[in-house]
């Protein structure tokens, strides 16, 4: 249920992640325990095993392995071979979705100014422990605005610039509505690889959960294989989204004409308590759905309000989720 659309949207990076928020997210990281391919030499310990000075196990001796890794020592006692096996380090690819369709501008503040300074939070996260971060804006066009993969601390001004740049575009267009699961299919094409997983959405797509489960699943063949969750999704509604009952003030009451923001399907219906009450019960079942759909995905699941604290978001729920650490 929308009523009414929020255009502001932030202008400045300062706006987006502000100094002080900076400084705090700056002793946290994104995390992984699933088994990656990284691009290049990192800084954090790879489940793969590999060849760094870091040891890590012995295995016994097969024909081809490089004799130089040899435990010689052991082999004086037990008179077997045995190799020494060392942690491998690489970089921890972040790939991030935001979503701008036209429903995410519901509310006050708007949930597309909220998740633009989520992905801000969280892409400094990853840019400031050099995680090779990949961002994608859909929803606003027919194909997803596709930023190239960076990393380090200087790339963060890039990361705000683009950001602020397709916050207002998508202000200005003002409709339309990309599915998650095309928007997927145009992202794998550009990101080799695999990485943690996080995706900013109100999950309001015209196939309703089934469309979502589509899109999920589709998104986490983006992340790596093994134990863990794959990534996490931030859910964005607006109170009044979650309980009509809430907009009454704004005028969500008596006979009305219900325009959808991003079809443009017009609707005539009076808003009466009984309506109220199925409205809450198909909200429940959707929100059952999205819920298995989650789950099914390996996606953890984070419920947020446009007016909630960004910093809470992340050093508090995703760090119960174990995606922050």
């Amino acid at each position: 249920m929308i009523v009414g659309r929020d255009t502001s949207v932030p202008t400045t990076l300062d706006e987006l992640l502000p100094a002080p928020l900076l400084d705090r997210l700056e002793r946290v990281d994104l995390v992984s325990r699933r088994y990656l391919s990284g691009k290049m030499q990192g800084e954090r310990r790879s489940k793969r095993r590999g060849r760094s000075v870091e040891f890590d196990d012995h295995r016994p001796y097969a024909p081809g392995d490089d004799v130089r890794h040899v435990n010689w020592g052991l082999y004086a006692r037990l008179d077997r071979f045995f190799v020494k096996l060392f942690l491998e380090e690489e970089d921890l690819g972040v790939m991030m979705l935001v979503d701008l369709s036209a429903s995410m501008f519901a509310g006050s503040p708007s949930k597309a100014a909220f998740a633009a300074r989520a992905a801000m939070a969280l892409g400094s996260v990853a840019l400031v422990h050099r995680s090779r971060l990949h961002v994608a804006c859909f929803g606003h066009r027919a194909h997803p605005a596709i930023l190239t993969p960076m990393r380090g601390r200087a790339s963060l001004p890039r990361l705000g610039r683009f950001l602020l740049e397709q916050l207002d575009d998508a202000r200005r267009l003002a409709g339309g509505h990309t599915s998650l699961e095309n928007a997927v299919r145009d992202v794998q094409r550009a990101w080799p690889g695999r990485g943690l997983v996080l995706l900013l959405s109100d999950l309001i797509e015209p196939g309703g959960a089934a469309g979502v489960a589509m899109g999920l699943r589709r998104l986490s063949r983006l992340a790596g294989t093994g134990p863990g969750p794959a990534g996490a999704v931030v859910r964005v509604l607006s109170p009044g989204e979650r309980d009509p009952q809430l907009e009454a003030d704004l005028g969500l009451v008596g006979d009305l004409r219900l325009t959808d923001a991003e079809t443009g399907a017009a609707r005539e219906v009076t808003i009466t308590p009984a309506m109220v009450r199925r409205y809450r019960e198909r909200f429940a079942e959707r929100e059952q759905g999205i819920a298995r759909a989650c789950s099914a995905a390996g996606l953890a699941r984070v419920d947020a309000d446009p007016g909630d604290d960004v910093g809470a978001l992340v050093l508090e729920q995703l760090r119960r989720r174990t995606i922050v650490a």
